[in-house]
């Protein structure tokens, strides 16, 4: 009798672990979502976006772009990596900024006013980097007399 009571023991404790770590298990998906998604998921899940807010199919995205459908349903499905030119491309097709098929939006937070002030100021910063800096002080100047 004592084994037998001694294994229904051993049985409820593997259940409890069993229905511990299988919580745990459930957890660790539920924090999933606050992990960022991988580039090419992002890329993948943004042209998908953009393609459905401006009503443009896979078949005609690829025609602007004078690619194949499979290509561009390789790029959703993360199949096939486009080269910077064709992200330049689809951006282009799509009527928004390259760095907008990079953002990850599945944190729900509105970075879309951010980006373009980022986007704005490094294009002001690059056309002021476009000129060589101007010297103000001259050769003799800049050392000290002995």
């Amino acid at each position: 009798m004592p084994s037998s009571l001694y294994s229904t023991a051993l049985l409820i404790k593997s259940i409890l672990y069993a229905i511990f770590f299988y919580r745990l298990f459930l957890h660790v998906l539920s924090l999933i979502d606050y992990i960022p998604m991988d580039i090419m998921r992002v890329l993948a899940c943004n042209m998908k976006k953009y393609c459905k807010k401006r009503s443009v199919l896979q078949r005609q995205l690829a025609e602007m772009l004078d690619t194949s459908a499979s290509y561009i349903g390789e790029i959703e499905i993360c199949a096939k990596v486009p080269s910077l030119g064709m992200v330049e491309k689809i951006a282009q097709a799509l009527n928004i900024g390259p760095f907008r098929l990079f953002v990850d939006d599945s944190s729900g937070k509105t970075t879309d006013s951010y980006l373009e002030r980022l986007a704005q100021q490094s294009a002001k910063g690059l056309q002021n980097t476009s000129s060589p800096p101007s010297r103000t002080t001259s050769a003799a100047s800049s050392h000290p007399k002995r």
